[in-house]
């Protein structure tokens, strides 16, 4: 597993990850109002929700044998909050997000929206998936477990289609009218759950690499920022706060609750309409943990590599594979994945891609 110079010939495979990671501004005012408005203007159409198939033995089954949770039902009986906190952490570092699963469908002519029961029996093999696959199932088993949730849309600056990320709001934990934000369905590690309890803005949590601020904006708006250095040029999605400068990750918007029937639609839009968010499509990504560390493995169906992140954000580890290797990596880090699945998903990247044509 030699480390390779980047060459030309790679530079589709990064294509893949700026796709997944978030460059686009989302800073203006105007259009974080705009979102808000046009939140409520879509919410007056929401669905009545749908039950999500997910019983108390598959929860303490997934908890115990998938996260390796020691005595779960002990902990949350002595202490919610305590619980609360390693499941989000636990749902971090054990599921990874991905797209393996998704794209190793056998007929891609047929591609079609998972059910809620494959979704389920994604997450209890322990396979991930993107936010639609692991904060649903998040919030399904926080409700099984007497947590107060609900669901909320969020954004990555600049997207095309409204209400792309879901997340969930747990209420009434710290006491009445409380919230905190759980989301473990994203590429960067959120490792606690956020209480919203602030007035403007968030204490700086360390989590691994990456130092996350949270910003609150009129009209409900909540912005997940990551600090980063100062920018060589302006940019919409960069601002600076007592001389720190912060990126706008997500923009979440807390006053509408989310019914799942809501999210059901949502991404109907991504399996009928691929080219709003290619992410899905254009080729196999893996964002997880070797050791304490985040690892991102990505393909093309032609090139192959692996980032792994150290203390310092601008000390990242890239090292390209060929195939072989990055197959053996996927199976020796994540042995969930059976050779099989990992084989067909890279075989399927060819025609994935070609889906976001259409």
């Amino acid at each position: 597993m030699d480390a390779r110079k980047p060459t030309k010939a790679t530079g589709r495979l990064f294509q893949i990850q700026r796709a997944l990671l978030p460059t686009v501004s989302g800073n203006d005012p105007k259009l974080l109002q705009t979102s808000s408005q046009l939140s409520t203007i879509i919410d007056q159409d929401t669905p009545e929700d749908v039950e999500y198939p997910l019983s108390e033995t598959e929860v303490f089954s997934f908890l115990e044998n998938v996260l390796a949770m020691s005595k779960p039902n002990e902990l949350l009986e002595r202490d919610r909050h305590e619980f609360l906190a390693r499941f989000t952490l636990l749902m971090n570092t054990k599921i990874p997000f991905t797209n393996l699963h998704i794209i190793s469908t056998p007929n891609l002519v047929t591609f079609r929206l998972p059910t809620l029961q494959e979704c389920k029996k994604a997450l209890l093999q322990g396979y991930g998936g993107n936010c639609f696959y692991i904060n649903m199932f998040t919030k399904a088993l926080l409700d099984v477990l007497g947590f107060k949730t609900f669901h909320v849309g969020a954004n990555n600056p600049g997207e095309a289609l409204f209400d792309s990320h879901v997340s969930t709001i747990v209420s009434d934990l710290s006491h009445p009218g409380s919230q905190h934000l759980v989301d473990p369905g994203t590429i960067r590690p959120l490792f606690k759950a956020i209480p919203l309890d602030f007035e403007k803005e968030s204490p700086v949590y360390q989590f691994n690499y990456v130092k996350v601020k949270f910003f609150k904006r009129d009209h409900g708006i909540l912005l997940s920022c990551s600090q980063v250095p100062e920018p060589k040029k302006a940019s919409r999605n960069i601002f600076e706060d007592k001389g720190c400068f912060w990126k706008i990750e997500l923009i979440y918007r807390l006053h509408v609750p989310r019914s799942r029937a809501h999210w059901l639609d949502r991404i109907k839009y991504l399996y009928n309409f691929p080219s709003l968010d290619p992410r899905i499509y254009e080729g196999v990504c893996i964002f997880g943990y070797i050791g304490d560390r985040c690892v991102a493995l990505l393909s093309d169906g032609n090139h192959f590599a692996m980032k792994l992140e150290h203390s310092d954000p601008s000390d990242v580890e890239v090292r390209f594979l060929s195939r072989e290797e990055f197959v053996a990596l996927v199976q020796k880090e994540f042995p969930q994945y059976p050779l099989r699945m990992i084989e067909n998903a890279i075989a399927n990247i060819k025609y994935s891609q070609n889906m976001n044509k259409y």
